[in-house]
């Protein structure tokens, strides 16, 4: 049995046929009255909207989400700027077809190999603990025999970011990662704890999301999420570790925190700078996660601006004209010219030496001046004279005496300027 045509290969104007799963169904009424079935299919290169129009739309009663959708004829089109589907022949498969169906046909997989990445896991949970508790304690989740073939295959979403095969262990590597280089940026973080959080801080997505032929998820995932779930799933593995229970007060506050803001689905906000570190690193890793696969997919020409909201991040985006990169030869001959190409490079400190005498000199010079200001004004101590004082007559009103004031005040000043001037060259600083 062949899969038939993948949906990154439908192209507006083709006819398509082959096996699809149905990721969304619901049934509408055309403006004509009629019913009409809406549905998103998908296969592991991704998703295409779809409608079976009047009469066929009446052959169906119900279209499970999940189910397998054998399109016989169907034709591509556009439609406010993607590409979909009108199917005018197709049915459901049974469950003996639907088993002798390949799995690889309908769900996409990490771009990295799983085993790489397990063994990747399996090394940092050795190399980058030094605490034995926590050794324990991600040995033991990390080999448990129920948890350690779900974290291998889960998706890290169902739709959102890495919505494929090996998505949660990728994720969970790529948060390891980043939060390890912010460790190495703020020492005063505890390090072990924010990277066994970054390793676990997922754990529960294993029971919030099935998948078979898509992604769904799950009854408990609907009620609890990941975070309570992945706290609930660990207290034994911890209870067994010997891990200090301020430690493990934290390493739950990290999970249950890990959203960031209540309305994202954090149980509670960040109230550590290891909170605040692992969720923008897991913020960080989903948000560019999106940008590859829903904004890259869309153009590989560059400067290119998408046609709606990408979401999560609800706002239209733009793929701008990147650097180009060195060609043969030129890499080496920018390091020859040093950082500023043009620009002799500078030869041990020479203009910073002599920059700094000249201050040093300047300095002196002032300190010198300061020195012949202080003893003039020794030596010519009427140069202020005190206030005059009025007396209360009828010659001198109280009006008269501001204007009396200041000008005492300028022909001190002006007689103190003119001695100045005789001393030192005009024009000095």
């Amino acid at each position: 049995m062949e899969k038939g045509i993948y949906v990154k290969d439908i192209q507006s104007g083709s006819e398509a046929a082959g096996f699809f799963v149905v990721a969304q169904a619901s049934l509408g009424t055309a403006s004509n009255g009629k019913p009409y079935w809406n549905l998103t299919l998908t296969d592991c290169t991704g998703d295409i909207d779809c409608k079976i129009w009047a009469p066929k739309s009446a052959d169906f009663e119900d279209i499970p989400v999940g189910a397998v959708l054998d399109v016989r004829r169907a034709t591509a089109s556009v439609f406010r700027d993607r590409v979909q589907l009108s199917i005018t022949d197709a049915a459901i498969a049974d469950e003996a077809a639907t088993e002798a169906l390949d799995r690889g046909w309908f769900m996409p997989t990490s771009p990295r190999p799983r085993e790489d990445m397990l063994a990747e896991l399996d090394a940092a949970c050795g190399k980058d603990f030094s605490h034995g508790p926590w050794r324990t304690l991600l040995k033991a989740v990390f080999t448990d025999g129920t948890i350690r073939p779900a974290f291998r295959d889960c998706p890290a979403a169902r739709s959102v970011h890495q919505a494929y095969i090996g998505g949660l262990l990728e994720h969970s590597l790529n948060v390891f990662r980043l939060c390890r280089h912010f460790a190495d940026e703020y020492p005063e973080l505890d390090r072990q704890t924010l990277l066994a959080a970054a390793l676990l801080h997922d754990i529960g997505k294993i029971r919030e999301y099935s998948w078979d032929m898509t992604i769904d998820v799950t009854t408990d995932g609907s009620l609890l999420s990941h975070p309570a779930m992945g706290v609930l799933m660990l207290e034994p593995f911890i209870a067994a570790s010997g891990l200090d229970e301020g430690l493990a007060q934290h390493l739950r506050h990290l999970i249950l925190s890990h959203h960031g803001r209540q309305e994202y689905g954090a149980v509670t906000l960040p109230q550590t700078q290891e909170a605040f570190a692992l969720n923008f690193a897991d913020d960080m890793d989903a948000k560019m996660t999106v940008f590859r696969d829903q904004m890259l997919s869309l153009s590989d020409t560059a400067p290119f601006w998408s046609a709606k909201k990408i979401f999560p991040i609800d706002r239209r985006l733009f793929l701008p004209v990147h650097t180009p990169g060195p060609a043969d030869g030129e890499a080496d001959a920018a390091d020859e010219a040093g950082s500023f190409p043009g620009q002799a490079p500078f030869k041990d400190d020479a203009f910073f030496e002599d920059d700094l005498a000249e201050l040093a000199l300047n300095d002196a010079a002032q300190a010198e001046d300061d020195a012949r200001a202080r003893a003039l004004f020794d030596e010519y101590p009427d140069a202020f004279p005190p206030e005059p004082c009025f007396e209360d007559t009828a010659d001198k009103t109280k009006k008269d005496r501001p204007h009396a004031k200041h000008a005492a005040k300028k022909n001190a000043k002006k007689q103190n300027d003119d001695r100045l001037l005789s001393m030192f060259p005009v024009g000095r600083d």
